[in-house]
């Protein structure tokens, strides 16, 4: 992460890994003049040079939504948080951004989407998704992300994937414009064949799937059916693997021709958590409908295959 910070011209970066460093950290960036304003009738709170923590799901002591709330009722002003994880952390990455994290990234992640997502996160308004279908998302499967100010364009093709073992602790970046970029972070490798990140949370994966390689055609019979004539479900797309396994996302048509992806729930419902966009051509031609060709979660959850409809007693 560090690495990634300083490629995107965020030269103030501190990294540290443990817990204590970073309390020592923060506690170093405190606003030593903010005393004075409790008396002048301003803000009593102190203000911290720390505009954006990054933050990975598996770092802080605690849950990362109680560091959340902490640290933004300990400072004033309006700190930025952007949280990190892997799939299997997307319900506590969810209920980070609800009390009150700006945004989150899902590893493994290219650098043109933490480029992206950096943008989001310091810019004036940051789209910030405010709702999440996690757990219960079956009460309300079609809820979207509510959003503020303009969301960031769609993600690139990627080049250079991130390994989902990456370590990040937290980070913390100045706003465009500003001088200083001070920050709490860590490294994170490149594949060392330069090829894709494999593994749980690894490129072309899904919530339940194996990484694997997919085909990707943009002409001949579309795959993809529509729900009501429209892309709002969940569907899948193969990969090339032993045995064969589909990739399962939360697909929402977007504007520009683009089709966003998400994770899934364990209830496999929409997490909320973009894992990728992709173009509607592509998306109609290598996607299938879950409920029409099933899929393992469906199976999992004993919702595939459909049940026979029972038959009528005599006499009816």
């Amino acid at each position: 992460m560090d690495i990634l910070c300083r490629q995107l011209g965020h030269a103030d970066v501190v990294d540290v890994d443990a817990q204590e460093d970073f309390d020592k950290a923060v506690a170093a960036s405190v606003d030593k003049s903010s005393g004075l304003g409790g008396l002048l009738g301003k803000s009593a709170r102190p203000k911290t040079s720390v505009d954006l923590f990054i933050i990975d799901v598996d770092s802080p002591a605690g849950r990362l939504s109680t560091l959340v709330r902490t640290l933004k009722s300990q400072f004033s002003g309006n700190p930025r948080f952007l949280v990190v994880g892997v799939p299997a952390g997307v319900g506590e990455m969810a209920e980070a951004v609800r009390s009150g994290a700006t945004d989150s990234i899902v590893k493994p992640f290219t650098r043109e989407e933490f480029a992206r997502k950096m943008q989001n996160v310091l810019s004036e308004n940051p789209m910030t998704v405010t709702t999440f279908a996690v757990e219960g998302a079956e009460d309300s499967p079609f809820a979207l992300p509510v959003s503020k100010g303009v969301p960031p364009a769609p993600a690139k093709p990627a080049s250079e994937p991130i390994p989902a073992n990456a370590a990040a602790a937290a980070g913390a970046a100045r706003r465009p414009g500003e001088k200083d970029f001070q920050g709490v972070s860590a490294g994170l490798p490149k594949p060392a064949n330069g090829g894709e990140a494999v593994g749980k949370g690894g490129s072309g994966h899904s919530f339940y799937r194996h990484t694997g390689k997919k085909r990707t055609a943009e002409s001949g019979e579309p795959t993809a059916s529509l729900v009501n004539g429209r892309i709002d479900g969940h569907y899948h797309e193969k990969v090339e693997v032993v045995g064969g396994a589909e990739n399962c996302y939360w697909a929402r048509e977007t504007p520009g021709e683009k089709v966003r992806l998400e994770y899934l729930t364990a209830k496999g419902a929409a997490s909320g958590i973009e894992a990728k966009v992709v173009s509607r051509e592509e998306f109609m031609h290598n996607f299938y409908l879950c409920e029409e060709y099933g899929c393992q979660i469906l199976q999992r959850l004993g919702k595939w295959p459909p049940k026979e409809p029972r038959a009528g007693a005599a006499g009816e």
